[in-house]
């Protein structure tokens, strides 16, 4: 999978924690029961006094997707005061307080039927703090039950945070208060809708229609939330285009046809660019799809590309450059490239190379430090892992802007033209180590390695080698090169000494593999066999005759054992210049009449 960071999305997951205001009543809202407290003090001769940190909480939550285009939020909330009084203070709360979505509406809090007041003030951009006043207070050793109702309303698109709202499409996030292990969640969303659940996991039961997915008895109810996305495929926005020979099908929310226009302009521009700079045509043998979702931002990309299905899902920003790195991933996908930072660096060079093309500014990434947070040799930059509380984002930026600086460095010494010959020769799949005029082929996709060697011998990068010691290596790598160091050498000087002969299929092959010990083994023998041929073409130029054309065929094709049959051949055409020598010099030589 394919994926563009996003520059302005969460990229770390939201967390609450307990405000200190939440429990019990701040002072300037005590004058609200001084008539109270005044009347009970006098009549026992104790002094009410607000309770802080003593409150048992319990609460379920209930997320219940609406197809009309709402999720529908209840929150049953049972407070216990565990504070016990004395025979002079009397300890209470008159309000607990409890996170909310942060664009929530229709608040509205009861006990027992009635309703009780409540207050709401933003906290961020996916919470809100909630306050229910609780009548009558809440003493000592007393327990009530509160039950908050709230909607997360129809959002409409590019608004700030992870909720999007629509019939189509929904992403919210669930989330729960509660002291550890006494908090519940359910999530209720019609079998119309694919979900995806992001950060937590969740198990899930169906019935009449309806998936509801549960997490019981949460271990930490203060830093768990899940990302809920649903997607009502049946209720997208659907259009058909072509740009090129490519066939595109765009779809969109019924309620953004702003977006979908975005998106067929900006391909019908970009990607024309994105081919002169790749120097061949978009692959067009699938369908490419392409969804508005907000799905990525919850784990804080503007987008990704699915090579298995042929499917670009991208955020309602309307971001070109966005647009056209998931596109690029139609040459950039494991299918042709292993490591993913080839990918993600190939596409965002070329995809920004490409919005400069239409007018934008070129975006440069950021030379990478050796103490940048989150370094990793980009041989180990792997899909991140999302589940069970882990935060990958430091290492995730870290990947994407060492992978983009790699590869935007050599692009820029090499130049353009040759960094699109390095790709072509690895969408033909051709081997860096190719006789002259057929090059080799290889099965397969690329990893560093051969991507090592294309830059060298096809591009003619100088600084690939430095780059790739520097910020992609790792350990065990770094020894393999080193290998290759002492090699390539050997090999400069074979390819010199061979002229118009290309090097035999074995050394080719072996270089190619990284298998140097055979391919030095067979270079030796290349090298006895070329001392001999270079003496026969001696001797055969004096006799005005050539070597056989069959000997070079059968040395560029050649295994090691061919070689190795190969000198004595050799070495009998060699005897058999001789004879001829001797023959002519017999002819040439003075005769009597006789």
């Amino acid at each position: 999978m394919g994926c563009r960071r996003s520059q302005a999305a969460n990229r770390t997951r939201p967390q609450f924690v307990r405000a200190s205001g939440d429990r019990g009543l701040s002072p300037w809202r005590c004058t609200a029961l001084t008539g109270l407290i005044i009347g009970f003090v006098m009549a026992s001769g104790a002094t009410p006094v607000l309770a802080v940190g003593d409150l048992h909480e319990q609460s379920t939550s209930v997320f219940t997707v609406d197809t009309a285009g709402v999720v529908h939020v209840a929150v049953d909330l049972t407070v216990t005061n565990t504070k016990s009084n004395t025979a002079t203070i009397l300890y209470y709360y008159n309000r607990v307080g409890l996170p909310l979505a942060a664009n929530a509406v229709a608040v509205a809090a009861s006990r027992n039927g009635r309703p009780l007041a409540f207050d709401m003030a933003p906290r961020n951009r996916f919470f809100a703090d909630g306050h229910v006043h609780l009548v009558p207070t809440l003493g000592s050793h007393q327990t009530q039950t509160i039950h908050v109702a709230y909607d997360i309303p129809p959002s409409g698109p590019r608004v700030p945070g992870v909720y999007r709202v629509n019939p189509s499409f929904m992403s919210f996030l669930a989330f729960t208060y509660a002291d550890p292990g006494l908090a519940n969640v359910s999530v209720r969303v019609p079998d119309t809708f694919q979900v995806d659940i992001a950060w937590q996991e969740l198990s899930s039961t169906d019935s009449d229609g309806v998936t509801t997915y549960t997490a019981a008895n949460i271990a930490d109810p203060g830093a768990w939330a899940a990302a809920i996305t649903a997607t009502n495929e049946d209720a997208l926005h659907q259009d058909h285009v072509a740009v090129g020979t490519h066939k595109i099908d765009i779809r969109s929310w019924p309620d953004d046809p702003m977006w979908a226009s975005f998106v067929h302009q900006q391909l019908g521009r970009g990607v024309p660019a994105l081919e002169r700079l790749v120097g061949s045509a978009l692959p067009s043998a699938r369908t490419l799809e392409i969804t508005e979702t907000a799905t990525p931002y919850i784990y804080g990309y503007a987008g990704w590309y699915r090579n298995s299905n042929n499917t670009i899902d991208v955020g309602d920003a309307l971001d070109p450059i966005v647009l056209l790195h998931e596109t690029s991933h139609e040459w950039f996908n494991n299918e042709t490239f292993v490591d993913r930072w080839m990918n993600e660096g190939f596409a965002q060079d070329f995809s920004t190379r490409a919005g400069a093309r239409l007018g934008r500014e070129l975006e440069q990434p950021k030379a990478p430090t050796l103490d940048s947070a989150g370094r990793v040799a980009l041989n180990d930059w792997s899909d991140p892992n999302f589940s069970g509380g882990n935060d990958p984002d430091q290492q995730e930026q870290y990947g994407y802007n060492a992978a983009f600086f790699v590869a935007r460095t050599i692009t820029n010494e090499i130049g353009e033209k040759k960094a699109a010959a390095v790709v072509q020769a690895a969408l033909m799949h051709h081997e860096a180590y190719g006789a002259h005029q057929t090059p080799d082929r290889r099965t397969g996709s690329y990893g560093w390695r051969t991507m090592l060697d294309l830059f060298e011998r096809v591009g003619g990068s100088r600084q690939a080698v430095p780059l790739f010691k520097k910020y992609v290596l790792t350990g065990s790598d770094a020894t393999e090169l080193a290998v290759r160091s002492r090699t390539l050498p050997r090999f400069h000087a074979l390819e010199t000494r061979l002229g118009k002969w290309a090097p035999p299929l074995i050394v080719r092959q072996e270089m190619a593999a990284w298998n140097f010990a055979s391919a030095t083994t067979a270079m030796h023998a290349s090298n006895i066999v070329l001392g001999i041929r270079d003496a026969i073409d001696r001797k055969a130029a004096l006799l005005k005759v050539s070597l056989p054309a069959a000997f070079q065929r059968s040395f560029e094709t050649a295994d090691q054992d061919t070689l190795e049959r190969l000198i004595p051949s050799l070495h009998a055409y060699d005897a058999s210049l001789d004879t001829v020598a001797r023959a002519q010099s017999a002819i040439r030589a003075e005769r009597s009449i006789w």
